[in-house]
């Protein structure tokens, strides 16, 4: 398994946790709010902040409630932040 599949898996995870959507449901291509009916400015902060805590990172929240669009754009953010150290 390449890090950025286990990156994501453990996204889905936070997803699936955070939202009550079945992992399996959840692929990168997954819309936010079209594919798992997330209510951006209400679901995605808890998101973004177990992102934080696992990864070890420093997403904003404000940020990507505006920039965020599919399940991809979170992973590509983390993995960003990853690389960025």
């Amino acid at each position: 398994m390449t890090e950025h599949s286990e990156i994501f898996e453990q996204l889905r995870n936070i997803i699936a946790e955070e939202t009550g959507n079945d992992p399996a449901s959840i692929t990168p291509d997954s819309d936010l709010i079209e594919d798992l009916g997330m209510v951006i400015e209400h679901d995605l902060p808890p998101v973004v902040k177990r992102i934080n805590i696992e990864f070890d990172v420093a997403l904003n929240a404000k940020v990507l409630v505006l920039t965020a669009e599919t399940v991809n754009d979170l992973l590509t953010y983390i993995i960003e932040e990853i690389e960025l150290g």
